[in-house]
């Protein structure tokens, strides 16, 4: 099943039920640029936490001094290596000559997981859409705070059943997070001490992101579950199914979001 859904009007959306999904990655070779996609199986959403945790960027405390420490992708290899299916927009037509070429490229499987499992962008409306003016010096500040925001993502994602290419648009309803919730995102960066190195490290809290998901989120658009949409009454049947990755992005946006308006 495409991770791909086609509704009766021709519009794409994510498929939450699907059981792969193709990403696509830009691949440059010979001063030529290529779309190459990679149908990977559905992971766990604590495979990815386990992988996403450790890839993250983390601050090492040493004395006085702060370095950041690179994210470690060893676990995002592993993991892409593992779900790979095939490639399309290749040359040859055989999965075992796909994964031949995957495996010998370490990087490449670096480039799936950040820019394909990972790879959800904030949604921008095109320039001259609906693009907002500045309000003039002496209007008056507000601080009238929406019970609700929209938070807009989007991803490129490719459907062997079409052989197309969609970019598809994603909205995740939320709840406006109360002052409570904006000092536990404070949180989201966990400090672990090793006394026996002398070091304290600051790694990503991402059971505390699921938690802020689960709570603040009402309904999506732009995803779909056994072939229905995702509403607020039917939160139980897609909540889980909701990629990590995309939890992630949508809490991260929401806070930034807030910080914005106030």
């Amino acid at each position: 099943m495409s991770g791909v859904f086609i509704d009766s009007a021709g519009n794409p959306s994510w498929n939450l039920s699907a059981e792969t999904v193709c990403y696509p990655l830009t691949i440059k070779s010979n001063g030529k640029a290529f779309r190459v996609y990679f149908e990977l199986k559905i992971p766990n959403n604590g495979t990815v936490k386990t992988a996403l945790r450790k890839a993250i960027p983390s601050q090492k405390v040493t004395g006085n001094e702060i370095q950041s420490q690179p994210g470690d992708l060893s676990q995002a290899r592993t993991m892409v290596s593992d779900l790979f299916v095939r490639m399309y927009g290749v040359n040859i037509d055989d999965p075992e000559e796909h994964r031949k070429y995957l495996d010998a490229r370490p990087d490449l499987k670096e480039r799936v997981f950040t820019e394909g499992l990972l790879g959800v962008a904030r949604w921008r409306e095109p320039a001259g859409g609906n693009a907002q003016q500045v309000e003039a010096e002496n209007d008056l500040f507000s601080i009238t705070i929406p019970s609700e925001q929209q938070i807009k993502t989007f991803k490129g994602m490719y459907c062997p059943d079409s052989g197309k290419e969609y970019e598809i648009q994603m909205n995740h309803r939320m709840h406006t997070p109360t002052g409570e919730d904006i000092l536990s995102l404070n949180k989201l960066n966990k400090m672990y001490a090793n006394p026996v190195k002398h070091t304290i490290y600051s790694v990503a809290d991402l059971s505390l992101v699921e938690k802020l998901y689960q709570k603040l989120v009402i309904s999506l658009e732009g995803y779909t579950i056994d072939g229905g949409s995702c509403e607020e009454s039917t939160r139980e049947d897609w909540m889980d199914a909701v990629p990590l990755a995309h939890k992630y992005m949508a809490v991260q946006l929401l806070f930034e979001e807030v910080e914005l308006k106030n």
